[in-house]
């Protein structure tokens, strides 16, 4: 819960259309990701996310 607070408040200090980078170093994260080798999350979890937050938002920014 506070890892997702704290990438929120990071989130809403950009401006839209900025570019966010979002990373992960693990060594397992890419087979979890792209292999779909995970139980828990076959669709992966970033692309899962971003798709969500992608349709959070009109093409201008504002919230839908």
């Amino acid at each position: 819960r506070e890892s997702v607070e704290r990438v929120a408040k990071l989130i809403n200090k950009k401006r839209f259309g900025e570019t966010i980078y979002v990373t992960n170093g693990l060594r397992y994260a890419d087979s979890i990701e792209r292999k779909s080798r995970s139980s828990q999350a076959p669709a992966g979890m970033m692309r899962v996310s971003v798709r969500e937050a992608r349709g959070t938002y009109d093409s201008k920014g504002k919230r839908k």
